[in-house]
């Protein structure tokens, strides 16, 4: 599938990426962006995290896929092993 994330202030593109879903093997049901990174949730129960260059950077499996009940926070490294996440 093929995702754009948009700047809200000022309407300007900041990344555009292809995401690998196993040939529709999950659908997304929420996403957000954070400053570096696309956080998305799926049907499957799971949080999915990619850069902005379409990289997985990590899955947190069974959390709720409403970030508004279950906030996530995030923060991106360049790489995989350095990412942070506290519910």
């Amino acid at each position: 599938m093929f995702v754009q994330v948009f700047d809200l202030d000022s309407g300007k593109l900041r990344a555009e990426m292809r995401i690998n879903s196993g040939k529709h093997s999950f659908q997304i049901s929420a996403a957000m962006a954070t400053a570096d990174c696309l956080v998305i949730a799926d049907n499957q129960n799971r949080v999915l995290v990619y850069s902005f260059e379409g990289e997985p950077k990590g899955t947190i499996a069974g959390h709720s896929r409403k970030f508004r009940q279950n906030p996530i926070y995030l923060r991106c490294a360049p790489s995989p092993a350095s990412w942070n996440c506290m519910t």
